[in-house]
């Protein structure tokens, strides 16, 4: 294997071309933890490496590129149901929990989901299923998996539970068009 020259350039399309040597969608039942493994780090890692931290941060690549994180930036505040990163907006759902106790079959908070709302940005989604796969925040519900479910909380200090779902099918398209989109970026270095 080659040394990454710049992980931050080079990384998301790494991923991606797991995600075209390893075709999801052929019907195996390990589909979804082949998402779910390139997802957890081709989303967590653009996203820690290029949004703006508050606190100081090993890798400073918001700062060392800032024509990027203009770009980074703009993509995160447009809102997500109108983006190109996804194709059916209306099989995306999300909401609080009042528990995660038992299976998520059960909740019935996903009997009846609530759709996405249309304020929610590319930021409020990405920053959930970061947060979710990067502490394990991730379940399936259905047999077979009919939905992903990311939950996480609201934020460090709140009680509130909040989820994410979409089907496995919308999620591998919004994997390959968000790679898509990270390598599309312009870097400064």
């Amino acid at each position: 294997m080659s040394a990454y020259k710049n992980l931050i350039r080079e990384f998301p399309g790494r991923c991606s071309d797991l995600l075209k040597a390893y075709p999801a969608g052929k019907g195996t039942d390990r589909d979804v933890t082949q998402l779910l493994a390139i997802a957890s780090a081709g989303i967590t890692i653009p996203f820690e490496r290029l949004t703006k931290k508050t606190y100081p941060y090993l890798f400073d690549d918001y700062a060392n590129n800032p024509n990027t994180s203009i770009q980074f930036d703009k993509r995160l505040t447009s809102k997500f149901l109108h983006s190109d990163l996804l194709s059916a907006p209306e099989r995306w759902y999300c909401g609080s929990l009042e528990s995660v106790k038992g299976e998520p079959d059960t909740w019935p908070e996903l009997r009846n989901p609530r759709p996405l709302p249309n304020a929610k940005t590319v930021y409020d989604i990405v920053r959930q299923m970061a947060n979710a796969l990067a502490h394990g925040g991730i379940l399936t519900k259905g047999d077979p998996i009919s939905q992903v479910i990311f939950i996480a909380r609201k934020s460090r200090r709140s009680e509130e539970i909040n989820y994410l779902m979409v089907p496995p099918d919308e999620f591998l398209i919004f994997l390959k068009k968000w790679f898509q989109f990270l390598e599309e970026l312009h870097f400064d270095n």
